[in-house]
């Protein structure tokens, strides 16, 4: 704010000292387009009409336009904007012998320069002598964090930019499990593929034993063991199958209980047998 108000006085001080300084009628910018336009008036021939009216005809081309200087107006309508005198009233004019800078706006002229920086700006004492106020301490509002996601950051004009970390842009990314440019191992097909054979033939392992050839790899089966009366497979988890000696588990049901004695009889019969022939053969 100090700063703003000093720019203003230097401004406005620099102001009034040009417009006390210049001995001209018209301020420099506004007579620099006056001048243009005298230029430009040579060709232009004015006939006078009556009272304050003309009627000026370019002497080439043969456009016409009607000035009236009474009025200060222009049917080319350049005037009555600008406040300037244009090509075809300066041509009335120099016609008429009269002063261009009559016909100039007000506003245009030294005076009204001016009188537009001729106000002086209040100084403003320092910050060291101004009146304390008896309110009590301003404080800053209290901060609300906004529902929703929070904006994302974004690199500002004059933001630096390392030069040390390389970008990804226009890099070939090379896929370390089958070589290939392009991708990653991540959205790499072929490794894919190759992992859903490799858990398949995990998963078939316990019936079959891959074996590899030269041509491709075939399935064959394990060979079978014997081990105690029954046969199972290698390398497989089927259960072994049990000696026909061995008796039944216990349980619960009328089958398994009839099973268990049906053997129990067949066994003492055989027994008997043997003891009768045994003493066949004694007394014989």
């Amino acid at each position: 704010m100090i700063g703003l108000s000093l720019a203003i006085i230097r401004r406005f001080a620099t102001l009034r000292e040009k417009a006390t300084t210049y001995t001209g009628v018209v301020m420099p910018k506004p007579r620099k387009r006056l001048d243009r336009e005298i230029e430009k008036s040579g060709n232009w021939i004015p006939t006078w009409v009556g009272v304050a009216k003309f009627e000026v005809t370019h002497g080439f081309s043969m456009d016409k336009f009607v000035v009236d200087l009474s009025n200060h107006s222009c049917s080319c309508y350049v005037w009555d904007l600008v406040r300037i005198p244009c090509t075809h009233v300066v041509a009335t004019i120099n016609y008429k012998v009269e002063n261009l800078e009559d016909y100039v706006h007000p506003y245009y002229k030294r005076e009204a320069y001016g009188t537009c920086y001729g106000l002086e700006i209040v100084p403003i004492n320092g910050q060291q002598l101004w009146s304390t106020s008896e309110s009590g301490a301003l404080l800053p509002l209290i901060y609300k964090t906004s529902p929703g996601r929070p904006k994302k950051l974004r690199r500002e004009a004059d933001e630096y930019v390392s030069h040390t970390k390389l970008s990804k842009k226009n890099v070939l990314i090379k896929c370390s499990s089958c070589n290939e440019f392009g991708h990653n191992v991540q959205t790499c097909k072929r490794g894919k593929k190759m992992n859903t054979r490799a858990t398949s033939s995990v998963g078939g392992s316990g019936n079959t034993r891959a074996t590899s050839t030269a041509g491709g790899s075939e399935a064959q089966p394990a060979p079978l063991t014997s081990k105690g009366g029954g046969t199972t497979r290698r390398g497989t988890s089927q259960v072994r199958a049990p000696h026909p000696t061995s008796q039944p588990k216990a349980s619960g049901s009328r089958e398994g209980l009839a099973s268990s004695h049906q053997g129990g009889r067949r066994k003492s019969s055989r027994l008997l047998g043997a003891q009768h022939l045994g003493s066949q053969d004694s007394t014989s």
